[in-house]
């Protein structure tokens, strides 16, 4: 490929490769460094004004592979088959699997930062249903407060407030807000 091919759709640079029924937006720019290279593959569809930039190695886009738009990936890695990328998400070095789905604006990978403990501020890990229980710890305590102090802190203690109300739960709203994200050309009027 040659070296800088710009068309006035998007932009390539250094070693790329992209299949015939890959479909690349507008504003897109894919930049292999010297020794590098970009490999994309069929049917991966990359949003409007996203940034690829290989360095290190291989960066591959597998087949069926989405990203929205304004997504930036930096280094080498691969984003596997069937898998989605929202809307203005970063990925350093990327290693998603295939059918993998990362949520917008998301930044995965960044080595000055440490591991994050969940992918969304929403998502809370759940407990395994293989670890077991550890037993409580039994330490010696003060014995029980007379009846009278107890009824002194119950009589003293404001009653609880109500629970604030629960937050949805993620269904088919937040995947019709990510499909507008990912395609906002088929929004409907």
């Amino acid at each position: 490929m040659t070296d800088l091919l710009q068309t006035p759709d998007y932009c390539l640079s250094g070693e790329v490769s992209l299949h015939p029924a890959a479909r690349i937006a507008p504003g897109v720019v894919l930049q292999a460094a010297p020794g590098a290279r970009i490999e994309v593959g069929e049917g991966v569809c990359i949003g409007l004004g996203s940034i690829l930039h290989a360095y290190g190695g291989v960066l591959r886009l597998e087949a069926g592979a989405t990203l929205g738009q304004k997504v930036l990936l930096l280094g080498a890695g691969a984003v596997g088959r069937g898998a989605c990328i929202g809307a203005e998400a970063t990925l350093f070095n990327p290693a998603l699997a295939d059918f993998g789905l990362v949520p917008p604006q998301a930044l995965w990978g960044d080595p000055s930062q440490a591991a994050p403990e969940s992918t969304s501020p929403k998502a809370q890990p759940l407990p395994s249903p293989w670890e077991e229980e550890q037993p409580a710890v039994v330490s010696e305590q003060e014995p029980p407060p007379a009846v009278e102090t107890v009824l002194e802190v119950v009589l003293e203690t404001p009653e609880p407030e109500t629970p604030a109300p629960k937050v949805p739960v993620v269904g088919q709203v937040y995947i019709n807000q990510l499909l507008v994200t990912l395609f906002p050309e088929r929004r409907k009027s």
